[in-house]
């Protein structure tokens, strides 16, 4: 488990390093663009008060692009968190989350704010401050509307590995059998963002493989998936068998993928499946049978290359020791 699941998190801190330096690209751009039209961070803040909110929305999606730039902006993009048009409240919410871990304190209150749509355009925020924001996160996913609890759920997902605290909560909302299915979809999301971090969950997204909802199924064997990779799970496997013969194609496909990452005990089943035209997720199981034999080829390189390197250090240690008793005997 530990090279799938190793290989797993650096695949995803590189696609958070791509996000980030997009991000930053995006945001120079945007502020040369800014700065060449005369748009000042003051003039973007008086926008955000306009009363034709497609002008505020326009203003709280420069100002985000600005990034920390946008600092002085605060004040306004905090007030524009109560703003009547969910699409401004989205985007100053994002604007705050860009500029980082100095706007934490007002994404914080809006997060507490008595009106749900407030607490989930905070919680969205949130999400883009990384392990600044899970503390916070953790305690939006109990929150009494759905709506919030979802949007908790998918920032923890932007979190990564970060959310790893918030695991055990993200396991109860699982486990609770009035939640909406789609928040526990989520929340399974959320898990397999943490990845093998996110191992005491485990249980309870078993369980799941049996809730009546397709989409939430599938993203708990996704999330089973990635946590135990490479873990050669007898028991897990014979599960996702059983959900690669699922009628919903959603959940068939990922036990495909997910069996893939079960490593080298997975290659009969997918490919029978890949040769059975009739079976919906043939095409699935026929790439992931690709992918698994180029992991499995490339880690058996990986051995020998590493086996070889030890070798010659040992020979080079050999003939070290050597060349030093003869200098010695001379």
């Amino acid at each position: 488990m530990a090279g799938r699941a190793r290989k797993c998190c650096a695949a995803a801190a590189l696609l958070l390093f791509l996000a980030a330096a997009g991000m930053a690209s995006a945001a120079a751009v945007a502020a040369e663009d800014a700065a060449a039209s005369g748009e000042s961070i003051e003039r973007l803040r008086a926008q955000l008060s306009n009363v034709d909110f497609n002008v505020r929305l326009d203003a709280a999606e420069k100002l985000k692009a600005r990034g920390p730039a946008a600092a002085p902006a605060i004040p306004d993009l905090a007030k524009a968190l109560h703003d009547e048009e969910g699409r401004v409240r989205e985007a100053a919410a994002e604007a705050l989350g860009a500029i980082g871990k100095e706007a934490w304190s007002e994404l914080v209150v809006a997060a507490r704010d008595p009106d749900a749509n407030v607490r989930a355009a905070g919680v969205k925020g949130l999400g883009l401050l990384g392990a600044d924001g899970v503390g916070e996160l953790t305690q939006s996913i109990t929150d009494k509307d759905p709506f919030v609890r979802q949007r908790a759920a998918q920032a923890l997902a932007c979190c990564g590995e970060e959310a790893a605290p918030a695991v055990s909560v993200l396991a109860q909302r699982l486990a609770d059998p009035a939640e909406e299915p789609w928040v526990k979809a989520d929340c399974a999301v959320a898990l397999a963002s943490v990845g093998p971090a996110a191992e005491a969950a485990v249980p309870e997204l078993l369980k799941a493989l049996d809730e009546d909802d397709g989409w939430l199924r599938s993203r708990a064997i996704e999330a089973l998936g990635v946590i135990r990779a490479d873990s050669d799970d007898g028991a897990l496997r014979e599960r996702f068998v059983q959900a690669l013969g699922d009628e919903d194609y959603e959940v068939s496909a990922e036990a495909a993928e997910s069996l893939a990452l079960l490593g080298e005990g997975s290659i009969g089943i997918l490919e029978k499946a890949a040769a059975d035209q009739a079976h919906p997720a043939q095409e699935v199981a026929h790439r992931a049978l690709g992918e698994l034999r180029v992991r499995l080829e490339r880690q058996k390189r990986d051995r020998l290359e590493y086996a070889a390197a030890g070798a010659a250090a040992f020979v080079g240690l050999l003939l070290l020791l050597r060349y030093r008793q003869k200098k010695r005997r001379a």
